[in-house]
């Protein structure tokens, strides 16, 4: 286990590294309204990591879709390449 602030999600894709942290959509409320995305659902240790991780941008994201937009995948995309042949998604 990893823990101490980590982000949920290390992705390595096409030989890119990419960390996301995942937010209930109750969080994705506050985003909308303009505030600071987030920062009330952090925990210490996750706010420490974030201010001092000097490589990629680590995103913060609520919803698969999200999470594929972030590495550059539309989830149709993924739907079309897991369905079983003929079939169309």
């Amino acid at each position: 286990m990893v823990g101490d602030g980590v982000p949920d999600l290390l992705v390595g894709f096409h030989g890119a590294t990419f960390l996301m942290e995942v937010k209930s959509l109750e969080s994705n409320a506050h985003r909308a309204k303009g505030d600071v995305p987030y920062a009330e659902y952090l925990t210490d240790d996750q706010v420490t990591f974030l201010s001092t991780w000097r490589g990629c941008p680590v995103r913060i994201v609520t919803t698969a879709d999200e999470a594929l937009a972030v590495i550059g995948v539309s989830i149709q995309l993924v739907r079309s390449a897991l369905a079983p042949r003929g079939e169309a998604t």
